[in-house]
């Protein structure tokens, strides 16, 4: 078991976690996930350098986890980049393992060398934001914004 940058044929799979995290968060009844455009986004931030998709690979084509990262100027300051995490999932079976841990250390290093100054981490509503708060805090992070959505 080990991380490393997705691969194409690795597209069932991460669209299968995709669809697993989207129906796990609260973001199914604002935005409905989109097959096409989550292709065309991961595809997109794994060919180009301000984007990293990495997946844990529990046996050869089977996968248990992915991280996924993009890299912008901030808005306030172009000087300063930044990374985010967009999407971070490990399957139920999976966690426990070392497998969320090693795939965060995996996605901080790609935003180090990638030239991010900052990274950020999210956290959704439904998928213990507590939890999930210790552990960020744990390694490092500093709250810094709470998001909050509605269909207009």
């Amino acid at each position: 078991m080990s991380v490393r940058e997705a691969w194409p044929d690795d597209l069932p799979e991460l669209l299968r976690m995709a669809r697993a995290f989207h129906e796990a968060s609260n973001y199914g009844g604002l935005i409905p996930l989109d097959d096409e455009t989550l292709t065309s986004t991961l595809a997109a931030l794994a060919s180009g350098d301000n984007g990293a998709v990495l997946v844990w690979e529990v046996a050869p084509g089977k996968l248990g986890g992915m991280a996924v990262g993009g890299a912008s100027s901030h808005w306030w300051n172009r000087s300063v980049t930044v990374g985010q995490e967009l999407l971070w999932w490990v399957d139920p079976e999976q966690r426990g393992t070392g497998a969320g841990a090693a795939l965060l250390d995996a996605l901080e290093a790609w935003a180090r060398d990638a030239g991010c100054n900052v990274f950020s981490m999210a956290s959704t509503a439904t998928l213990k934001p507590d939890a999930l708060a210790r552990l960020y805090q744990r390694r490092g992070y500093q709250p810094q914004d709470i998001f909050y959505s509605k269909r207009v």
